[in-house]
């Protein structure tokens, strides 16, 4: 869900450099962290904070009391089917009311009968919308509030028929970057990042097409900062493609939290829009020029950018989430574990703590004991210093290809 890495010490050791590359920062174990940047969530009242993603797993009984007080909020493309529903076979004659956002206002959209269908109450509708965009939902239960107890699993699917097997990338060099000065080397960098995503996706059946721009290239290099204010970036968006936005550094200093250091790359959880919305693109930096290295980043990431969570629940996803329910990834087939660093899938007290951006992917001594993980997943939050931590499960893989299908115009 989404990857920040640290350009410290460890973090150059674990992607197979030589050398430390910026020794003067502060030491951190922070390897990869995904920013759930959700400037553009509507509405402006931020009492309507939960939100149901397309397709997830998790249990998210969390969302329960919510669902019937405040409501929740999710994102519908244009023109697609959904389903929203609540696993109880006792449940048939809630009302759904949903709601667009009018500037960040909710305005009525439709209230909608269930239909039992089986172990679940179901919801079905489609956006006739013209964009993608937010929504918002609103229990109405005869009982009222104290149907919350009898809420179990929610959920919002899309429809099974939409499924895709290709991944469209845009490749955009921003500005001067140090180590890519000219228009071949960014060429010959393009080409072997493309061939390197593509035989991390290939086993999976998933085909990377990928395309690539440079802007600006006689402007000022790009620091970016990692944070929760937008910043925009030059460079047109093309119909289709995810847009990945290779800046020459990407910098966070948040000692509070004792991040501190460089990253190569982030994302937000779970895109908006392909085409339009300005957050949903994934940043990287151009400072490790290994193509294999920030393959698996920029991968990684696109796994958050298409709704994949991590395996295991880091303390900040949970937080970012604000749903303590969500421990586990929901997929059956992907390992429970537990680290030092992370939540267990099985148990866990969650640390209090301010709200933080989405995930944390970390360096730690996790990867050097026997305990459990999926050490190779691509979502798995810790990264071990390997180049092989690029396998996905039937579960995920099966995900992936259904969102790419949901998020395609």
């Amino acid at each position: 869900m989404t990857a920040k890495r640290s350009l410290t010490r460890s973090a150059a050791l674990a992607f197979g450099l030589a050398v430390p590359l910026l020794a003067g920062f502060a030491a951190m174990a922070g390897l990869s962290r995904c920013g759930n940047f959700t400037l553009d969530d509507p509405p402006g009242n931020s009492s309507i904070s939960r939100r149901v993603y397309v397709n997830d797993e998790a249990v998210n009984d969390s969302l329960k009391p919510d669902l019937i007080r405040k409501g929740v909020k999710f994102v519908l493309q244009p023109g697609r089917s959904y389903e929203f529903s609540v696993d109880n076979s006792a449940r048939a004659s809630d009302k759904l009311k949903v709601y667009y956002f009018d500037s960040g206002t909710p305005k009525a959209f439709k209230t909608l009968t269930a239909v039992n269908a089986g172990s679940r109450e179901v919801f079905s509708f489609a956006s006739d919308l013209s964009t993608a965009q937010f929504f918002m939902a609103q229990l109405t239960a005869p009982e009222g509030t104290a149907a919350i107890a009898s809420l179990p699993h929610v959920s919002l699917s899309s429809s099974a028929a939409l499924v895709s097997d290709t991944l469209h990338v845009r490749l955009l060099f921003i500005r001067k970057l140090a180590n890519f000065p000219d228009s071949a080397s960014k060429g010959t960098f393009a080409k072997s990042l493309f061939q390197q995503m593509a035989s991390v996706y290939a086993p999976f059946g998933i085909v990377l097409v990928g395309t690539y721009e440079i802007v600006e290239p006689q402007a000022p290099a790009v620091d970016f900062p990692f944070g929760s204010t937008f910043i925009s970036l030059p460079g047109a968006r093309i119909r289709n493609n995810a847009h990945l936005y290779l800046v020459d550094k990407i910098s966070i200093a948040d000692p509070a939290s004792g991040l501190v250091g460089e990253v190569l790359g982030f994302a937000p959880r779970e895109v908006v829009d392909l085409d339009n919305h300005r957050e949903s693109r994934v940043i990287l930096s151009a400072r490790v020029s290994d193509p294999l290295s920030l393959a698996i980043t920029a991968t990684h990431e696109l796994g958050h950018f298409f709704g994949l969570r991590h395996t295991v629940s880091t303390r900040h996803d949970i937080l970012q989430d604000d749903d303590a329910s969500n421990e586990e990834d929901g997929f059956a087939d992907t390992k429970f574990c537990a680290l030092d660093i992370a939540l267990a899938k099985q148990a866990a007290v969650i640390a209090g703590g301010p709200s933080s951006p989405y995930c944390l992917r970390i360096a730690d001594n996790s990867c050097s004991r026997s305990n459990g993980c999926d050490l190779q997943n691509l979502m798995h939050p810790v990264d071990c210093g390997t180049r092989n931590q690029v396998t996905l499960t039937t579960s995920q893989v099966t995900f992936l290809k259904k969102n790419l299908g949901s998020y395609r115009h």
